[in-house]
């Protein structure tokens, strides 16, 4: 069924992305995110698919958001990557048809209390699958950009003034998860790690990664949303991908889709480009940044009295024992240690 306030709608999809089959049943599936918005349709053959729409503050800019996300997923998809596969696009109405992945991702996934058949391996599975073909392809990725360069010594330059920007919103986390801690030997404790973390390896890939952003389906997970693509570590976009805040109203905690069993397809898979690479280290060093950022973004204790909500114990609670989960030995520890 086609509801009549989407009708226009659905005969701009027709008229644009169809040419011998037509919609029979339209609904839209998220809320406006940066302009664009997903629809699921079912056409005439039966076939489920996802109708992308691109809105920006100029019709050119959306238009250059799509054809971004149209030439990674062409390009991901002929290299055997965990993607949608790509039917048509019109700029037009800028809008684009994929394939349709499944009704779940991995953020609801995460959050739910029943089983699921997806593992931690196949979630790192999927997303290597793209970070692979990025260290293969030509100027992709720090490993085949001519190390050493001036292009990508530019680039490792600016992930590392980012990161050092970051420097004042880690502490702060940190200082949420335990405000006695001291303040000097958490911030040499975070330099230094930070300093690790500028010798790893960057690729190309989404610079919109979060857990909902990989759909699942049965045992699959394939990652969608490629409409702004730019340089960052792999394990930095691994950890954006696999860390989530729950959806529970009650208890709301900070949830991981990382286990032991990850960490070692991980470092397998790095293995095979440089058998020196700190792989597992260099992951747990993320993994420990992107706790600090979430407990940063938590309300003070100190704002309760001031009308300010309090932050969840719960939620702290639960970042603090992912904090604290790991078991082998890595450079974050020195963070670990400075916080308990």
């Amino acid at each position: 069924m086609i509801h009549s306030s989407m009708r226009t709608l659905n005969d701009q999809f027709e008229s644009n992305l169809l040419s011998r089959e037509t919609i029979i049943s339209l609904e839209p599936r998220s809320h406006k995110i940066n302009g664009n918005r997903i629809y699921k349709a079912e056409l005439s053959s039966g076939k489920k698919v996802a109708i992308k729409t691109f809105e920006a503050d100029s019709d050119e800019l959306a238009i250059e958001s799509m054809n971004c996300e149209v030439e990674a997923i062409r390009y991901f998809s002929q290299m055997g990557c965990a993607v949608p596969d790509y039917i048509a696009d019109s700029p037009m109405i800028k809008s684009m048809m994929t394939s349709w992945s499944g009704d779940h991702n991995l953020h609801q996934v995460l959050s739910s209390n029943e089983k699921h058949h997806i593992t931690s391996q196949e979630v790192i599975r999927s997303i290597m699958s793209i970070e692979v073909t990025c260290l293969i392809t030509p100027n992709m990725s720090s490993i085949n950009h001519h190390s050493g360069t001036r292009a990508e010594e530019l680039i490792r330059s600016q992930l590392r003034q980012r990161d050092l920007s970051y420097l004042p919103v880690y502490i702060d986390g940190a200082k949420k998860l335990n405000p006695t801690a001291n303040t000097s030997a958490l911030t040499d404790a975070i330099i230094s790690v930070l300093n690790i973390v500028n010798t790893g390896i960057w690729t190309y890939g989404s610079m919109d990664c979060k857990a909902s952003n990989i759909v699942m389906r049965n045992d699959r997970a394939t990652l969608i949303d490629f409409s702004m693509l730019g340089p960052d570590w792999i394990e930095k976009r691994l950890c954006s991908y696999c860390l989530s805040p729950s959806t529970k109203k009650h208890e709301p905690m900070f949830l991981s889709a990382f286990s032991k069993a990850s960490y070692t397809m991980y470092d397998e898979i790095m293995a095979q480009w440089d058998i020196n690479y700190p792989s597992e280290s260099m992951l747990d060093v993320h993994f420990i940044l992107a706790l600090l950022s979430a407990a940063s973004r938590l309300e003070d204790r100190h704002q309760l009295q001031s009308g300010y909500k309090c932050p969840s114990q719960s939620m702290l609670k639960s970042i603090l024992q992912l904090l604290l989960s790991q078991t082998n030995s890595s450079p974050a520890d020195a963070i670990r240690t400075a916080i308990s």
